[in-house]
């Protein structure tokens, strides 16, 4: 004989409070009655950062991004930009329904109704990925999201007065590199690459302008100097200044097409000046940082 539970209540307030104290009968949970909980979420922290057994697909990493950069280029306002994205998030849930994976997918059983939206989930894993660079919670982002205009606006400003100003830098490297690369095995095809490099810089140029500034031999005029100046424009020229050799650290990954053919990606970092030694006319030091991609193609066996 099946168990029944029945009760009466006499007002809608009694009628609250008992399906309340019901529904807690309908959560799944895990006890923790060691306190090792804490514990298992410091490694898991470590060795998996920003993810959770509640996230069910990466894909939802590029989707929530998305969503809120579309809606930052149409400069919708505080009033209209969470109410608008939660629409995006519930309108996406049917296309991926009609997708052939369908698994993972949030509201797959509520459809639009579901209450837990996927960017609610993966915030912080955004976060902690470096995706979403603002530090605000969710809700804070939204309330904000004037100000976040306002602030590119005025930054836009100050990269045009930048570039009105002179402060672009033309620079021009050609070198010929010497690396020493070693290789370690991730998996079949696939190769971490470590090492250093050497190279020697057969052309360079280094050439800016100042506009309206002041132009003098002494620093302490320059240093203490009242912008904008009267000197329209001054053009400068460091190529003679610039060091013949540089050397410093590489890093990168191959990944072999087939038994000949391998795309490859490096990353290199100096560790001396671009400039000689005894070059003192710019207060700061500058460094090569270089990318290189490339394609490799293995002529003998």
């Amino acid at each position: 004989m099946a168990s029944v539970l029945a009760w009466s209540d006499h007002d809608a307030k009694a009628r609250e409070r008992t399906l309340r104290i019901l529904s807690l009968f309908q959560e799944k949970e895990s006890r923790d009655e060691l306190g090792l909980g804490s514990v298992r979420d410091s490694f898991a922290d470590q060795l998996f950062p920003g993810t959770s057994t509640i996230q069910t697909r990466l894909r939802y990493m590029l989707f929530v991004p998305w969503i809120y950069h579309s809606l930052e280029e149409k400069r919708l306002p505080a009033d209209r930009f969470a109410i608008q994205a939660d629409s995006i998030e519930r309108e996406l849930v049917q296309p991926l329904m009609n997708s052939d994976d369908q698994a993972g997918v949030f509201g797959k059983t509520a459809g639009k109704k579901l209450k837990r939206l996927p960017s609610s989930v993966y915030w912080a894993g955004l976060g902690a990925w470096g995706i979403r660079l603002t530090p605000f919670s969710q809700e804070e982002y939204h309330r904000r999201i004037d100000d976040t205009y306002r602030r590119r606006t005025a930054l836009k400003v100050l990269e045009k007065d930048a570039k009105t100003r002179g402060d672009d830098i033309d620079v021009e490297l050609r070198m010929v590199e010497f690396p020493l690369i070693a290789f370690y095995k991730l998996k079949e095809g696939r190769r971490f690459l470590f090492g250093a490099y050497y190279s020697r810089i057969l052309e360079s140029r280094f050439e800016t302008k100042g506009i309206n500034g002041v132009f003098s031999d002494d620093k302490n005029i320059t240093d203490n100097a009242t912008l904008p100046g009267a000197i329209n424009t001054v053009e400068y020229n460091f190529n003679n200044d610039l060091d013949k050799y540089d050397y410093g650290l590489l890093i990168g990954y191959r990944y072999n097409l087939n038994h000949r053919l391998y795309l490859w990606a490096r990353l290199n970092v100096g560790f001396k000046s671009i400039f000689e030694k005894n070059f003192t006319n710019i207060d700061y030091e500058m460094y090569q940082v270089r990318i290189n991609l490339g394609v490799s193609y293995k002529l003998y066996e």
